[in-house]
């Protein structure tokens, strides 16, 4: 019995000792890196539709009768058109449903290293029993992460009041952040209770500031992130902090004086790349990609990898994206958009498209016209939007070649030698162990008899 409590604890040593923390990534020499100093390629994908609802999961075309297409505009339109409650069964059951925890371990079975989470302000003052909405999905986010070894971008897509003036975050069609002093505080106040719940979890990668912001100046942006950053360093000196530029990520000027490399150690950049709207009719795709990724070249001097968020319409443009990316080591990592869609039309084109749309048409149809919606009909709505109702679409091979092929390289440093040695060197303890308490056995069984 005591050899097997042994054996036990050995055992125990030796899995705690192979699945060591490997530590926060961190900035490091122009790369991504380990708690090792190990450089890690990261590709992932955004996880678009879930948390902040986007137009562009339906198409140009809009399935409601309401103009802008976002939360707010379509949660008053069911109030007006419904019962109070009805906003809350629909929205609430794409949250419970777009995303799950088998999602996760798709992603990561397709190879890519990390997900990337747009939440909205507002999701983090809204009570959901003893927590926040957005605290609630978060919560889950990390420990599905966990679960399937898949790292963690958490980015602002809505900040309070919004910081870009596009359909999925204004409703009034204004970028009021910038000029309301109370929104710019929720915001800063939003990110720090975000870096103080998550400040010890390793499966954060970082968080991207501000999605697509259009301030009114440069000096308006390097403030606002100036702020920020300092709000997030107070409860948390661990995560890797993305940047976006301005003019909806897409202008580096605002990093030519080089302030970042002033204000933290432990920053990196992040560029938009939207598709050419014409891409299937364009002739020079490398052309295209050339000029969708020249504000780099403002800062690459910096030494800082550049987080490359990026959309696909066709393939071709996809092929010449993946060509720039695996020839120049800054676009590391990179993040596709969007994970799945309900699919009216191919424009953006997600990796996976719903199958079968009639239980979600006939809601959809339903809520159009105020009728009743029985129990089994919103059960079979919400069993539409989960994974198994979704097929790869059109872009779905190239991405999953693109995150699976020969430049994937998911580094697990030194930890692997270290639990290694660690297990050794115990199994020669337990070998001692043993060998002794048997050889006492053997010996005082002798003396017994002499």
């Amino acid at each position: 019995p005591d050899v097997q409590k042994v054996m036990h604890v050995f055992c125990v040593f030796l899995v705690v000792g192979i699945g060591l923390s490997y530590g926060f990534v961190q900035i490091g020499n122009a790369n991504i890196v380990d708690g090792t100093g190990q450089p890690i390629s990261f590709k992932g994908i955004t996880l678009g539709g879930w948390t902040v609802y986007d137009d562009s999961l339906f198409s140009s075309t809009s399935p409601w009768s309401v103009d802008p297409i976002n939360q707010d505009t379509i949660t008053t339109y069911l109030q007006d058109s419904n019962e109070k409650d009805i906003p809350n069964l629909f929205f609430g059951g794409i949250q419970e449903n777009w995303i799950q925890e088998v999602d996760f371990n798709l992603i990561k079975t397709m190879g890519a290293t990390f997900v990337r989470i747009p939440v909205k302000a507002s999701d983090f003052t809204q009570p959901a029993g003893n927590t926040t909405i957005g605290f609630e999905i978060l919560d889950n986010v990390v420990e599905w992460a966990n679960a399937n070894s898949i790292y963690v971008i958490i980015s602002l897509a809505i900040a309070s009041r919004c910081q870009n003036a596009e359909p999925y975050c204004s409703s009034s069609g204004n970028a009021d952040l910038w000029m309301d002093s109370q929104a710019q505080l929720d915001t800063v106040q939003c990110w720090r209770g975000i870096a103080e719940r998550y400040s010890q979890e390793e499966m954060i990668l970082g968080y991207d500031l501000l999605e697509r912001p259009l301030a009114p100046t440069d000096t308006h942006l390097q403030s606002m992130y100036e702020r920020i950053i300092a709000a997030i360093r107070i409860g948390d000196p661990n995560h890797i902090i993305f940047l976006q530029g301005n003019n909806l990520g897409k202008d580096f000027a605002i990093f030519q004086s080089r302030w970042v490399l002033q204000v933290d150690n432990n920053t990196a950049y992040s560029l938009q790349i939207d598709t050419d709207s014409d891409c299937p009719s364009l002739v020079d795709y490398s052309t295209s990609v050339d000029d969708a990724v020249k504000p780099v070249e403002l800062v690459r001097d910096d030494n800082l990898p550049v987080l490359t968020l990026y959309k696909g319409q066709c393939q071709d443009y996809l092929e010449a994206l993946y060509e720039k990316f695996q020839g120049d080591s800054i676009f590391q990592p990179t993040g596709y958009w969007t994970y799945k869609t309900i699919s009216y039309s191919t424009k953006p084109m997600a990796i996976f498209n719903m199958k079968d749309k009639s239980s979600w048409e006939d809601v959809r149809s339903r809520l159009d016209n105020s009728q009743f919606i029985t129990t089994s009909e919103w059960q079979n709505f919400r069993t539409a939007l989960r994974q198994d109702n979704f097929e790869s679409g059109d872009v779905g091979s190239v991405i999953q070649d693109y995150f699976g092929g020969k430049s994937i390289t998911y580094t697990w440093g030194y930890w692997w030698l270290i639990g290694l040695v660690i297990g050794l060197g115990l199994l020669l303890m337990v070998g001692v162990i043993v060998a002794g308490v048997l050889y006492y056995r053997k010996k005082k069984k002798y003396n017994y008899w002499s």
